[in-house]
């Protein structure tokens, strides 16, 4: 019930098509959803990054929709991740340290304070400094990380960027799962994952 109240749209049926909640340089209109646009190309958007953000007066709906449409997402497709990290529980802490709404790890916080992706002093407990770091971090892993990566689809190589759109939105997500050193080579077996089906709502 606290994923529900939180996102009115979060548990409702999603199509089983990966490729209806990536828009990320590509064209994105699904039926009866307000085009969103994609992100720019290889460099990430930036948005000033502040300690000091208005949290009193962010909604977690309006934080995701407002970092959705700056970096290139279907919003439907964080607040599904949302539910699934965390139960939509802003005070969530994992087995493994992971915290908040999107369930950053130490690691992930290290590394975008390091891009300055976000505030010096940030509070994995805020929900708009967590989404805003969630979003970055997927951002970061779909522009930069995972393009530098090849992988064999039909027995033969391709990179990120060549592979199916729904093949880099399961990856991507596998990524922000369980971190982009740890996938596997052959990109069919992303299908049977369980994480991006139960974002996606297929399994």
């Amino acid at each position: 019930m606290i994923a529900a109240s939180l996102f009115p749209f979060a548990m409702a049926p999603i199509q089983s098509s990966a490729s209806h909640f990536f828009s990320g340089g590509v064209p994105f209109s699904p039926p009866k959803i307000e085009r969103v646009e994609p992100a720019r190309p290889v460099s990430m958007v930036r948005e000033p990054v502040r300690s000091n953000v208005p949290t009193s007066n962010w909604t977690v709906t309006r934080t995701v929709d407002h970092f959705s449409k700056l970096r290139g997402f279907d919003p439907r497709m964080i607040r599904r991740l949302i539910v699934v990290e965390s139960g939509a529980n802003r005070k969530a802490v994992s087995s493994k340290g992971a915290q908040g709404l999107m369930q950053l790890t130490p690691q992930s916080v290290a590394e975008l304070k390091r891009l300055s992706l976000i505030p010096k002093q940030f509070d994995p407990f805020d929900r708009y400094q967590n989404i805003q770091a969630g979003t970055a971090l997927l951002q970061h892993y779909r522009d930069t990380v995972l393009p530098r990566m090849s992988f064999q689809y039909r027995g033969k190589s391709f990179s990120y960027n060549q592979l199916p759109k729904t093949i880099q939105a399961q990856i991507l997500l596998a990524s922000y799962n369980r971190g982009p050193n740890h996938l596997p080579v052959h990109a069919e077996r992303f299908s049977g994952f369980s994480y991006h089906k139960k974002v996606f709502g297929t399994g």
